[in-house]
């Protein structure tokens, strides 16, 4: 799944104009096919998999074999929208780019309480739920220049986004991404900067 994954995210990046070399080594990219961006934008205002402007997109990447509603077919089509809402591709992931948003509103005397809103109805939510919870999230972390690995995103939502999915494994996704967002944002708020910055620290040596 993961390597299947890591092509789909290739090809989303290729349309944003990024070259094989630029993907790997960081170098000048080609040239941006902006409409197809914008159709995979477009493409979050419906159900995922359900707007036909962008079948040419992502078809291509999806196996035969899968069901034409089936939980990783929608993961596909949700990730090709928000990677085109905010394609900003990195090794962190999604909730702790959530997390690190919220610590910075909170050092800078804001809240982040809205955003914690929308988290917990996103991990309250039901598969044909996530989708807009996490349209609205991803346009946080865009508005901040933030991004996410896509790769971890697409595999968490094939089991997120299953009706039909194993109850524990899905308990056990929700509690990590409540784990990446509350160990950065609540720090803040109930402890005290020297143990933020000892924390912080720890976290930089581990990479």
């Amino acid at each position: 799944m993961s390597e299947h994954a890591r092509v789909f995210v290739r090809h989303l990046r290729r349309l944003n104009g990024e070259s094989d070399d630029e993907v790997a080594h960081g170098k000048e990219g080609r040239h941006r096919d902006a409409g197809a961006m914008a159709v995979l934008r477009r493409s979050l205002s419906f159900s995922p998999g359900a707007y036909p402007k962008a079948f040419p997109y992502v078809e291509p990447l999806i196996a035969e074999e899968e069901h034409d509603f089936g939980a990783r077919r929608r993961a596909y089509y949700l990730v090709a929208g928000l990677y085109a809402l905010n394609p900003i591709q990195c090794d962190q992931p999604f909730a702790e780019g959530l997390g690190r948003l919220a610590q910075k509103k909170i050092r800078q005397g804001g809240s982040a309480g809205g955003m914690e809103l929308r988290l917990m109805a996103l991990l309250g939510a039901r598969p044909e739920g996530v989708a807009q919870y996490l349209r609205q999230l991803t346009t946080l972390l865009a508005a901040d220049g933030r991004g996410c690995d896509h790769v971890a995103l697409i595999t968490d939502l094939c089991i997120w986004m299953n009706a039909h999915t194993d109850p524990d494994g899905l308990d056990r996704i929700r509690q990590r991404w409540a784990r990446q967002f509350y160990q950065l944002a609540v720090l803040v708020n109930d402890l005290s900067a020297d143990l933020v910055d000892v924390i912080d620290a720890e976290s930089s040596l581990k990479g």
